[in-house]
């Protein structure tokens, strides 16, 4: 199946967006759906947006599908400061309960530690999120757990166009998305995971 569509098979595995985040400056908001600090090709966000012409400081929403390390790593600076000083932050709550919490297993340290950095600092000017919620003009988040307890997607919609940011919904683009009842060992919850493909993919394919 995946050397047909011409995709190594000894490449099969889990390899984060190289991107450091998506930026929708279509509107008179900046918004960041943040996903950074991962593997050494990752943390390019502050150049990113250098290029692109935008100060972080002119970020009013940092959105967050899951509270990963690799999704919201780039919130703050490693001294403890805020990359976007202006942003509202936006995430669900039980995703923000589970990445703060120093009592989860000890393998999971980084991933917590991590959260911590980067929710917690940020709690004043954080909105925890539920599914349906308009979080912002135009953008609805959409639960799809399993990846994570509160994994949540979001739809995108301007006019008659629309775009479904999925997050991690699915980590490969033909095992998990042309059989998405396929399951990913780094979901917490690799069977609710798997409802969710087929739950979200049916949506979008409708």
């Amino acid at each position: 199946m995946v050397g047909g569509r011409f995709i190594p098979r000894f490449n099969c595995r889990n390899t984060p967006n190289p991107r450091s985040a998506d930026v929708d400056a279509s509107r008179d908001r900046a918004v960041a759906f943040a996903h950074n600090l991962f593997r050494p090709t990752t943390g390019r966000l502050l150049n990113s947006l250098k290029q692109a012409g935008i100060d972080p400081k002119d970020i009013d929403a940092v959105v967050t599908t899951h509270a990963h390390v690799d999704h919201l790593g780039g919130n703050n600076a490693d001294v403890g400061t805020s990359i976007f000083p202006n942003a509202q932050f936006y995430i669900t709550q039980a995703d923000y309960d589970f990445g703060t919490d120093e009592s989860k297993p000890k393998e999971l340290k980084t991933f917590i530690d991590t959260a911590r950095k980067n929710l917690i600092p940020n709690k004043d000017r954080l909105h925890f999120i539920k599914d349906g919620d308009e979080v912002l003009l135009g953008v609805h988040a959409i639960l799809a757990p399993g990846h994570t307890v509160g994994h949540t997607i979001f739809m995108i919609n301007s006019g008659k166009e629309s775009l479904c940011y999925i997050g991690d919904l699915a980590h490969h683009p033909i095992l998990l998305l042309e059989k998405p009842y396929t399951e990913f060992a780094y979901d917490a919850d690799p069977k609710q995971s798997a409802r969710s493909h087929v739950k979200m993919l049916t949506m979008l394919a409708e």
